[in-house]
């Protein structure tokens, strides 16, 4: 009866390791797929005060789906302000090719585009503020 109640012991140990392996590896999935920021894009001012970072937020939508994008204004290492946008593009990455960013005197007008979409844009003002034009 003893070398039951062990062997009981053992497997109950191995299926409590094999559900927690589970579980890490399905909050890893969804981390990746909905929250990872991953580096997309990176523009510089021509003074260098000023950059844009533009971060992809997961993975586009299975299949065919948008990706949703961050964008973070920063003055040096401080950022001053941030923007999301969806890039529909077909359910590809986003990267440099669905950005164009332009530095002015009064902020960074940024120009989102997408193979399925509209462009869209948006100007993050240096005082933090951030506003979207149709």
């Amino acid at each position: 009866m003893d070398g039951k109640r062990r062997y009981g012991k053992l497997i109950l140990k191995l299926l409590a390791a094999a559900l927690f392996v589970a579980a890490a590896a399905a909050a890893w999935f969804v981390y990746v797929t909905e929250y990872r920021a991953v580096p997309a894009a990176e523009y510089v001012s021509p003074d260098g005060a000023w950059r844009v970072n533009v971060y992809m937020i997961g993975e586009p939508d299975f299949p065919f789906g948008p990706v949703k994008c961050r964008m973070d204004l920063l003055s040096g290492r401080r950022k001053v302000s941030s923007a999301e946008a969806e890039v529909k593009n077909d359910g590809a990455k986003a990267g440099e090719e669905n950005f164009e960013v332009l530095f002015t005197d009064e902020g960074a007008y940024i120009t989102v585009k997408g193979d399925e979409m509209d462009d869209i844009h948006i100007i993050m003002y240096y005082d933090s503020e951030v506003e979207e034009q149709p």
